[in-house]
């Protein structure tokens, strides 16, 4: 087995067990909707919207409960990117969005929440999941998603209204958070039981009752590697840490960390975390709704950390005939984290690659349809395709790589397969605080 070192300086900043939040400054409009969208009307009454993983700059919103039944990618200008219809599904009252993991690994969905209920007339609701589309380089005629997956589900004992959609990317579990009546000084959040089922009406479970901030939330969002939640209400945001991986996800509830002032922005019920957690953007129910946008700073004294990995092949994915690549160690800044590849054809070939700007899992839309690319290679193996590669992490000094990404992927020569290589899952570690 060949050992290859390779040193990673990691320029940001936080201590894996500080509690401090990122300081986010005061929300500015980076610009306004169109209001000239087809039909008329479209997004008049932003509910949700989602910062999107695979379009950079692209955010994805919808309408609230009966209006049209698309999900439009605009950019943070207010720019329409494109229309999409999701297919022939009504309506009926979304109140949020939100990317989380499929039955495709490595392969982001996004997820609608149709769990409006202002007069509580409703015992019934849904998620609705379709895979991430990847958007046009200028916008074109309006695009119908076809391929839907629908999700029905219940409260265990009363009805409730909610507007907040928060999807784990740990394990790819919903969870709904409710928005109680004025009177009301309690919310709840319910989840999922997993797995997901399209067949039945399934019993949500009860997570977490509190008490401690303005049950009225309207919003939410959770960042990229799990360990922050976001949500709102009319006039504040609340940020909970969830901590690691390892951690529940009803546990980020348990203390209230940081809130930050989100007034002024009219009927706002949207709310998102940009993919690196650096950023926020807000929209708000209204006609040529300004977007927007709250940037990040950490507190003084914190440093960046690593979160986790994820995307990797299974271990012992040579039984099925194709290339592994996993992780041996859980990352820590200062210490050395092993990667090992495997493949089914001993013999072969093989490049195994590191790259801050390669996409996860090196999948990228081509010809119609998946294709893989090889990020920046770093290290080539000629006599051996098993292996493991340690990369030191270094102990960042600067906050400027805060949420950045590492992936690594692994080829192997392959003569029957497209191209002659065979490609691992990629493996991504960011940056977390």
């Amino acid at each position: 087995m060949r050992f290859l070192i390779i040193v990673l300086l990691l320029a940001a900043g936080l201590n894996g067990q500080s509690a401090a939040c990122i300081q986010f400054g005061k929300f500015a409009s980076t610009g306004a909707v169109s209001s000239t969208l087809v039909p008329a009307g479209t997004l008049h009454e932003i509910s949700g919207l989602e910062a999107s993983r695979i379009n950079p700059g692209v955010l994805w919103a919808h309408d609230d409960g009966g209006k049209i039944n698309q999900v439009i990618a605009i950019a943070k200008t207010g720019k329409v990117v494109q229309q999409y219809q999701v297919g022939s599904i009504v309506n009926g009252d979304w109140e949020d969005i939100a990317i989380g993991p499929g039955p495709e690994k490595g392969r982001d969905y996004i997820y609608l929440a149709d769990i409006g209920n202002n007069n509580l007339k409703y015992s019934a609701f849904s998620l609705i999941r379709f895979p991430e589309p990847i958007t046009p380089p200028t916008p074109g005629a309006l695009i119908v998603i076809k391929n839907i997956e629908i999700f029905a589900f219940k409260y265990p004992k009363q009805t409730h209204d909610a507007e907040t959609l928060l999807i784990d990317p740990v394990d790819g579990r919903p969870y709904i958070l409710t928005k109680e009546s004025k009177p009301s000084t309690t919310a709840y959040l319910y989840g999922y039981p997993m797995p997901l089922d399209g067949r039945n009406i399934k019993t949500m479970k009860l997570e977490r009752t509190f008490t401690h901030a303005a049950p009225r939330f309207s919003g939410g969002d959770v960042s990229s590697d799990g360990r922050w939640v976001v949500v709102r209400n009319k006039d504040v945001v609340y940020t909970y840490l969830r901590g690691v991986p390892t951690s529940g996800f009803a546990a980020a509830f348990v203390n209230l960390v940081c809130l930050f002032d989100g007034s002024g922005q009219g009927n706002a019920e949207a709310i998102t975390i940009s993919p690196n957690g650096t950023r926020l953007y807000c929209a708000s129910e209204a006609i040529k709704s300004p977007i927007y946008e709250s940037i990040g700073t950490l507190p003084v004294g914190t440093k960046a950390m690593p979160a986790w990995w994820n995307f990797g092949s299974p271990a012992k994915s040579w039984l099925w005939d194709s290339p592994g690549l996993s992780l041996d160690t859980f990352p820590a800044l200062g210490r050395k984290v092993s990667v090992t590849l495997w493949s089914a054809r001993p013999g072969a070939k093989a490049a195994l690659g590191f790259d801050s700007k390669a996409v996860p899992d090196g999948v990228i839309r081509f010809a119609g349809g998946w294709a893989h690319v090889v990020p920046a290679i770093v290290v080539l193996t000629t006599t051996s395709t098993t292996g493991t590669a340690e990369l030191l992490l270094g102990v960042p000094t600067s906050v400027n790589l805060l949420g950045a990404k590492l992936h690594a992927q692994a080829a192997i020569e392959d003569i029957a397969a497209s191209y002659g290589l065979a490609l691992t899952r990629g493996l991504t570690l960011q940056i977390g605080r």
